[in-house]
């Protein structure tokens, strides 16, 4: 009767280990997903303060489709900058995952970086520019990479 017993918890753990393998998130799923939501917002306008989802800031715009994908994350660059682990300190395209946080620091600003975007893959970036409302653009140029200061991954 005792090793019956000692069969079934034996059974029960190992259901639960594989159930915990077999059902772990498939982080590159997520991160497809939120740039999917990203491209999906091409073209629409910028706005100081803009949230989604008709309008845009930088880091409104991180916000609306991380929370899009599930993701409660802030809705300030300032706040942003704080979570996530760091990926690197330069633009090495090799480091970054679909989905990373890309922090820059662009005009004459003193302090940290003023403006964010989404990794999107293959040396480009989704963002909220103020000048053209969300685009994507080309990562691997002498402007990006000056502005670059350091990336941050949400998602492991």
């Amino acid at each position: 009767m005792k090793s019956k017993y000692f069969f079934i918890i034996l059974l029960l753990i190992f259901l639960i280990f594989l159930q915990h393998a077999c059902f772990k998130k498939d982080t590159s799923n997520i991160s497809n997903i939120i740039v999917s939501i990203a491209s999906k917002q091409i073209g629409k306008p910028y706005a100081v303060g803009g949230k989604g989802p008709d309008r845009f800031d930088c880091s409104g715009f991180v916000y609306f489709c991380y929370k899009q994908a599930g993701y409660n994350i802030p809705s300030t660059t300032k706040k942003l900058k704080k979570i996530g682990k760091k990926v690197c300190g330069k633009l090495k395209f090799s480091k970054l995952k679909k989905g990373d946080l890309l922090f820059f620091k662009i005009g004459k600003i003193f302090g940290s970086p003023n403006h964010v975007g989404i990794y999107a893959g293959n040396k480009t970036m989704i963002h909220a520019s103020p000048t053209k409302g969300v685009v994507k653009v080309y990562l691997d140029t002498k402007y990006w990479k000056k502005h670059f200061k350091y990336a941050r991954r949400i998602i492991d």
